[in-house]
């Protein structure tokens, strides 16, 4: 018990560090969401909101919990503090500024002045792909980031990056689902290359560049949380879920969270989605008028959710999200706006999707979801409500198990049924 009591103290202490960089967002593929979720279907901590990612300063309160929790074992204890230990070299909240410490992290990270900290630094990344197909495929990229982090006053944490993009693009060597490209933009040829670069797969290397830049800040003891940034989002319960999932290319979007208390919250992004001009050789061009399509992909997204939970561990929501074209439209800005209603009125240009969900999280059991959308309504024709050809609706369910072995483990069965031009 002592034992546990001075580890508690010593992470406590470890834990309060996160101060200067509490508002800065916890990547989506963080193990630190696998460890909240299972500590939820444990028992050990509420149910939390299905907006993520979460603030450090969220994450870090979650993690001193599941830590202190007796029904945490010491080989889980083990787990979060070497997850302490990984936030901490990431962040560098360290400030040894030492050569060798500059070498072994990649940044640099300045003495406190007034409040405020400074961390300068660079990294590297390469992904080399082979695919084996009816065509032989190579695809490289190759990026290196050079960024700044901070946090000014203890009050704005922000982060910022400039990418140089290298990369031969071959889509040939991934499974359609799994092609993406950072340059959401368009490759160059600023170091000579001759060869056509504006479409995949390239024949020699394009050079381009990536951003993911954020700003945010917390106010109200965390009640309220603001960020404006180019990040991953996941908003809903399961995988890959029917509103926001996780798996989609990061995009600039101003959002806010507002979590009064602990049975609502209420959620708002808009932003503005990339537009490739990397098409594939062979891809056929958009059929219809040209000039309606001119611009089918210069897109803007906006999405709400509200959650509430009247009863210890059920949590229900209902989203709306719209897809909507690039110009200057309030409608879509207002937090309280309907947006069925406002692309009603202002001409039904845009393309919106309304849904529903929730979850019920059976302490030390598990957690059963289920969710379902709607991009196109228009026969409440009896029986025939999913297969008429006019109602475009999406289904999701699943179940997640918290298992009794290993650091944390859970299994997710979930099944999903998605309709033609979803």
């Amino acid at each position: 018990m002592k034992k546990i009591i001075v580890i508690s103290l010593l992470l406590s202490l470890s834990l309060a560090l996160f101060a200067g960089v509490s508002s800065i967002s916890v990547p989506i593929d963080s193990d630190a969401y696998r460890i909240i979720d299972t500590a939820e279907l444990k028992g050990i901590i509420p149910s939390q909101p299905d907006v993520r990612p979460y603030t450090y300063d969220k994450v870090k309160g979650l993690l001193e919990d599941i830590y202190a929790s007796p029904k945490t074992t010491d080989g889980e204890r083990k787990v979060i503090e070497g997850l302490i230990q990984n936030f901490e070299r990431t962040l560098g909240i360290g400030k040894d500024a030492s050569f060798s410490n500059i070498l072994k992290n990649g940044y640099f990270s300045g003495p406190e002045v007034d409040n405020t900290t400074l961390l300068v630094g660079a990294k590297f990344k390469t992904q080399e792909t082979l695919g084996f197909g009816e065509e032989k495929a190579f695809d490289s990229r190759n990026k290196l980031t050079a960024y700044i982090r901070g946090e000014l006053f203890d009050a704005l944490s922000f982060y910022m990056d400039f990418g140089v993009c290298l990369d031969k693009i071959d889509h040939r060597a991934f499974l359609i689902t799994d092609f993406t490209h950072e340059c959401e933009g368009f490759y160059m040829s600023l170091l000579g290359s001759q060869s056509d670069i504006n479409e995949s797969p390239f024949t020699a290397f394009g050079d381009g560049f990536a951003m993911n830049p954020e700003i945010a800040t917390s106010l109200f003891n965390g009640a309220l949380a603001i960020r404006f940034g180019a990040i991953k989002r996941d908003w809903g319960p399961g995988l890959n879920n029917l509103g926001l999932s996780g798996s989609a290319r990061t995009f600039d979007g101003f959002e806010f969270t507002f979590n009064p208390a602990s049975w609502f919250s209420i959620s708002v992004l808009t932003g503005s989605l990339g537009k490739s001009y990397l098409p594939m050789k062979g891809e056929a061009a958009p059929v219809g008028d040209s000039k309606l399509h001119s611009n089918a992909y210069d897109n803007n997204f906006s999405i709400q959710r509200v959650e509430i939970e009247p009863f210890n561990g059920f949590r229900a929501a209902i989203l709306e999200s719209v897809v909507w074209r690039k110009r200057f439209e309030l409608a879509y800005l207002n937090p309280l706006c309907v947006y069925m209603f406002a692309q009603n009125y202002i001409g039904d240009f845009d393309n919106v999707l309304a849904g529903v969900d929730f979850s019920y999280t059976w302490n030390g059991i598990g957690r059963f979801y289920a969710a379902m959308a709607l991009d196109e309504f228009n026969s409440l024709n009896g029986g025939k409500v999913l297969s008429c050809a006019r109602n475009i609706i999406a289904l999701q369910a699943g179940m997640e198990v918290a298992v009794p072995f290993g650091a944390f483990g859970k299994m997710t069965i979930q099944g999903t049924y998605i309709p033609p031009f979803f």
